[in-house]
């Protein structure tokens, strides 16, 4: 009788593939063999040197959870959103008497969780979108980023929606992408693609407000910005296209220069300036001019701009000054350098008004609503020659009888205010040389004594701090 002899099993290694958040089953026994046909058992299996019994649940931290039964019958539970290799499971299978080992190797292919989104809206509109509500994450993904779009704007909201406002007045298409974060940390991408589609808005006219000045003294150009008050609804940039004056017939463009007939000279320009400039002698109400603003887009809207001008105040600081009264120097010389300052400002915008005249070649070519002013202004420009002479009179009297008391003025001070007086005198010299000279040309000089007295002018300030 010849007795069997038992042969050692033979196991074949097994490989296993699944998706991402999806279950892997299978049979390690389903490859093996046993020579003399003995049933196999699964005897136990082995992760990371971790040893267990058929039917045990191994847990693999951040991986999954895996399973085995003796009768090779496996399962692997991978954690959400994770993918990737799983750790290598060595199995030990028996024939009831010998024993032979394998391995099995898993690994877990990822999948998108995140899906891409596309929206409508309205151009001026908002619009506000739940970019989670088309993905398949597993617990609570967290939106990370947002890119900017180069459209509009985009907002993450505390809910995790996301609000997207075009620019004023896009249309067309626009995208940006978010950026999730799943609970084990995946960060997954996608798309934004919006469109905004055209509406029909419609325009509001712009709002003009009426204007008054301060009535001005007689002799005295009127200033101002029309525009300073005036608004536009839809934010729209405004400007003056025309304007009209009471008993007069017809309307002017904006940057005509308008007499009007015993009254004065005007003009109000597109950007809201304007300049009136009155007749000599002449006072009492100027006819109301009205304005017109549009905001370019067909919206318009009419204002009116009320003048007066005053009897001049006459100046004459001989009967103001008395050298044994200190108080005096306070109360009049430096309220009336503010004066001659003041003076000299007032009649910058005219002498501008000539330097914009282009095609100006001689004092011969001026028309009369530009000369008259302008010769007018000559006078008072004597005028103030006389006041800076007086004022440096009173200042050299002040130093012969006080210039060796302790006042609030020193020497420095008074001999800086005189040296500005003397560059204001020649000043007033050269100004008044070059309009009495009916063929010099006027756009140089012109120019040219505006910067300096804007430098002058300047220099005063200065001088005012001390006081």
């Amino acid at each position: 009788v010849v007795n069997p002899v038992n042969h050692a099993p033979t196991a074949s290694n097994d490989t296993g593939i699944g998706l991402e958040d999806d279950v892997q089953t299978g049979n390690v026994l389903a490859n093996d063999r046993d020579p003399d046909g003995d049933e196999l058992t699964v005897t136990g299996f082995t992760i990371d040197g971790e040893a267990y019994n058929p039917g045990d649940s191994a847990t693999i931290p951040g991986i999954g959870t895996f399973s085995l039964s003796a009768d090779g019958q496996y399962s692997f539970t991978p954690e959400p959103d994770y993918h990737g290799p799983v750790p290598e499971i060595t199995v030990t299978v028996s024939d009831g008497e010998f024993s032979t080992t394998s391995t099995l190797t898993l690994s877990v292919t990822p999948v998108t969780d995140i899906t891409d989104d596309n929206v409508t809206l309205n151009q001026d509109s908002t619009i506000t979108i739940d970019v989670l509500d088309n993905d398949s994450f597993e617990g609570s993904p967290v939106i990370t980023n947002v890119t900017t779009p180069s459209h509009g704007t985009v907002t993450i909201n505390a809910d995790g929606t996301l609000t997207y406002t075009p620019n004023p007045g896009y249309v067309g298409s626009d995208s940006f992408i978010y950026t999730v974060e799943s609970p084990e940390g995946t960060l997954e991408t996608a798309t934004v693609t919006i469109t905004v589609n055209e509406v029909d808005i419609p325009n509001n006219p712009p709002l003009a407000e009426n204007d008054s000045n301060e009535p001005i003294e007689e002799g005295s150009a009127a200033t101002g910005n029309l525009l300073g008050n005036d608004s536009d609804p839809d934010g729209d940039t405004i400007s003056i296209t025309q304007y009209s004056i009471e008993g007069m017939s017809g309307t002017f463009k904006a940057g005509d220069i308008v007499t009007i007939p015993n009254v004065g000279v005007i003009v109000i320009n597109a950007d809201g300036s304007y300049l009136f400039t009155p007749f000599d002698n002449f006072v009492g109400e100027v006819p109301t001019i009205t304005y017109t603003i549009s905001d370019g887009k067909g919206g318009e809207s009419t204002a009116e701009l009320t003048l007066s001008v005053a009897p001049a105040q006459p100046f004459s600081p001989d009967n103001l000054w008395n050298a044994g009264d200190l108080s005096l120097l306070n109360k009049f010389v430096f309220p009336h350098l503010i004066e001659v300052e003041n003076e000299i400002i007032r009649i910058l915008p005219l002498l501008k008004v000539v330097t914009e005249i282009n095609d100006l070649d001689s004092i011969s070519n001026l028309e009369a609503s530009v000369f008259y002013p302008i010769m007018k202004e000559v006078q008072r420009i004597a005028q103030l020659k006389f006041f800076v002479e007086r004022l440096d009179e009173m200042l050299t009297e002040y130093l012969e009888n006080y210039g060796n008391e302790d006042t609030e003025f020193d020497r420095a001070e008074i001999a800086y205010i005189q040296t500005w007086l003397g560059q204001l005198d020649n000043d007033a010299q050269l100004m008044m040389q070059r309009f009495n000279s009916v063929s010099g040309r006027f756009n140089e000089w012109l120019e040219y004594l505006y910067g300096q007295m804007q430098h002058r002018s300047q220099k005063l300030k200065n001088t005012d701090m001390v006081v």
